[in-house]
């Protein structure tokens, strides 16, 4: 072949080089974020409850209508089967024995989902990271019989199974289904329902 006619090779500008590299860089970093997003997002994903959340929790109870009196049962209802969501029931239930304080006395006990139908408790506490199946066994267990059903998820109430959901960090929030409630027969005073977001 005549090597007069071979096609030329095409040079690329350093500087474009270094653009492509930028380029690539940035959409990696992007990339890595929002895998990083997926895994806070999914379901299943831990979220430590503190000491300002059970106090805030206790709060919501002392402002049901009418209110609790005495002794107040409290289920804690975790996964048995995941040995992260019975460690962090027992936390829980640590804090919130080291938290009674006032005219209401909670006394905490853990729980799974099918135990809730026959156990005789007024305060529910959903557990993060139960499958969607266990909140909807929750759900149905409290129906019409005055549970208030507390979760550190916001998701728990968005999506009606949750009758108040509790967070404290970076700010205090809490979300307050009012179809939950009705559906287990739960009111709150006037005056904190202004103090919570309904969903």
């Amino acid at each position: 072949m005549d090597q007069s006619f071979r096609e030329p090779r095409t040079q690329i500008d350093p500087r474009q080089r270094r653009g492509v590299g930028s380029v690539v860089a940035i959409l990696a970093t992007l990339l890595s974020w929002a895998a990083l997003a997926f895994l806070v997002a999914l379901p299943g994903a831990r979220a430590e409850v503190t000491p300002k959340d059970v106090q805030v929790m206790l709060k919501v109870v002392g402002f049901l209508n009418p209110p609790f009196r005495g002794k107040v049962p409290v289920a804690i209802v975790f996964d048995a089967g995941n040995e992260e969501s019975k460690k962090d029931a027992d936390t829980l239930k640590g804090l919130l024995d080291a938290a009674q304080n006032g005219p209401v006395a909670l006394s905490a006990k853990l729980a799974a989902p099918a135990e809730l139908a026959t156990l005789d408790t007024k305060v529910v506490l959903v557990m993060v990271g139960l499958a969607p199946s266990a909140i909807d066994v929750i759900f149905a267990a409290v129906q019409g019989r005055r549970i208030l059903t507390i979760s550190t998820d916001p998701a728990c109430p968005k999506a009606g199974k949750c009758v108040v959901s509790v967070r404290t960090n970076p700010k205090v929030e809490i979300l307050f289904s009012d179809s939950a409630a009705q559906g287990s027969g739960i009111e709150f005073q006037p005056i904190f329902r202004m103090m919570m977001t309904r969903v």
